[in-house]
């Protein structure tokens, strides 16, 4: 797989915000709330997850 610049630039660019997101986390919640919100997002990605599987499923005629 080639990577481009473009996709560098971004990935690097991503990586700077999720850092600016974790020190914010970090500074403002407690490691309980931090745990507690980690759990919540990945229930979140798991529904998500489940959904994107439904819409690519074809419909059964029944």
């Amino acid at each position: 797989m080639k990577v481009t610049d473009a996709g560098q630039a971004a990935v690097t660019e991503m990586s700077a915000e999720v850092l600016k997101i974790s020190d914010t986390l970090n500074a403002t919640l407690g490691p309980d709330d931090i745990a507690a919100a980690d759990q919540h997002l990945r229930r979140a990605a798991l529904v998500v997850e489940n959904e994107l599987r439904e819409m690519k499923r074809p419909e059964s005629d029944g």
